[in-house]
C-alpha cells in the first residue's frame, strides 16, 4: 500500500489531526470513512488512548487511521507506543503519588486522633479531679476553746495490721500497724488529710471521736468561746 510520508517534529495526535485538515477532512468525514464514532477520532487526536478501552484496541484503530491518512504505518505505531508506556508510567507515578499523600493524610489524621484523645483525656482527668475534690467528704469540727488557744489536738489511730501512709496537707505520714499520730491543728484553718488506702482509721479531734471509711477528708477545725 502507497503511503506517504508526512513525518513532522508533530506529536503523534498532532500529527494525525494536522494530516487530516491538510486533506480538508472534518472529524465526520474520517469517522464515516473508519466506521468508528467521531469521539473516537477525537480521543486519537488528543492521544486519549486509554479511552479506547483496552491497548490493542487503541493500537489497532490509530493504525487504521494512519493508513487512512496513507501515514508511515512503522512510524505511527512506534510513536503510539512510545505514548502509551509514557502514559501508563505517567499514570502509575500519579497512583504512587496519591498513594503516598493519602498514607500522608492518613497518617497526619491518626496523629490528629491522638492529640484529640489526649486532649480529651487531659480535660476528663481534670473533671474527674474537680468532681472528686468536690465530692470528697467534709467534717467540720466545733470545739470549745479559750480565745487565746490556737491550736487544737488530733489523733490518728491505725487500727490495721499494716503500716498506713498518709498525706496531711502535702505532708507524708506513715502510721505504724495499732499505733498512734499526733499533730496539733490550727484554729480555723482546713486541713486535708489524704489516705493511701481505704482504711477504717480512728481519729479523735479535740476529744471527738470518728471512724474514717475513706481515701480522702477534709478537715475544717474551728474554736469558741461560746456555747456551741
Amino acid at each position: 500500500m502507497e503511503t506517504e510520508d508526512k513525518s513532522t517534529s508533530l506529536p503523534l495526535g498532532g500529527m494525525l489531526e494536522k494530516t487530516r485538515e491538510l486533506r480538508n477532512w472534518k472529524v465526520g468525514d474520517v469517522a464515516k470513512k473508519l466506521g468508528i464514532p467521531e469521539l473516537y477520532v477525537k480521543y486519537m487526536e488528543n492521544e486519549e488512548f486509554d479511552r479506547l478501552f483496552a491497548r490493542i484496541y487503541a493500537r489497532n484503530f490509530v493504525k487504521r487511521y494512519a493508513i487512512l491518512l496513507k501515514l508511515n504505518i512503522d512510524d505511527v505505531l512506534k510513536m503510539f507506543d512510545e505514548v502509551y508506556q509514557e502514559k501508563v508510567v505517567k499514570e502509575k507515578q500519579e497512583k504512587e503519588l496519591s498513594k503516598e499523600k493519602h498514607s500522608q493524610i492518613s497518617v497526619r489524621m491518626k496523629i490528629s486522633y491522638i492529640i484529640v484523645i489526649l486532649i480529651l483525656s487531659l480535660i476528663a482527668i481534670e473533671v474527674f479531679q474537680i468532681y472528686r475534690f468536690s465530692s470528697t467528704p467534709r467534717m467540720y469540727f466545733v470545739v470549745r476553746a479559750e480565745p487565746e488557744i490556737d491550736s487544737i489536738p488530733m489523733e490518728l489511730f491505725n487500727s490495721d495490721t499494716r503500716p498506713l501512709k498518709i498525706r496531711l496537707n502535702n505532708v507524708n505520714h506513715m502510721i505504724e500497724a495499732n499505733s498512734h499520730f499526733d499533730v496539733s491543728l490550727k484554729v480555723g484553718k482546713n486541713y486535708i488529710i489524704s489516705l493511701e488506702r481505704k482504711n477504717n482509721v480512728l481519729m479523735k479531734v479535740a476529744g471527738k471521736t470518728v471512724t474514717v471509711k475513706t481515701r480522702k477528708i477534709e478537715l475544717q477545725v474551728k474554736a469558741s468561746n461560746g456555747n456551741s
